[in-house]
C-alpha cells in the first residue's frame, strides 16, 4: 500500500476548519432542538 503525503496549505486548511465548524453547529442544533421539542411535547402532554 502506498501512502501519499499531502502537504495542506493554509487555505486548505481553513477550509476544513469551516467545514468543520458549520458541521459542528449543525448536529449541535438539531439535537438541540430535538430536546427541546420532545420536552414542549412532554410539557403539554401532561396537561399542565
Amino acid at each position: 500500500m502506498v501512502f501519499f503525503l499531502h502537504l495542506t496549505t493554509a487555505r486548505e486548511q481553513r477550509w476544513s476548519l469551516v467545514a468543520l465548524m458549520f458541521t459542528v453547529v449543525i448536529i449541535v442544533l438539531l439535537v438541540g432542538l430535538s430536546l427541546w421539542i420532545m420536552y414542549y411535547v412532554h410539557y403539554n402532554m401532561l396537561g399542565l
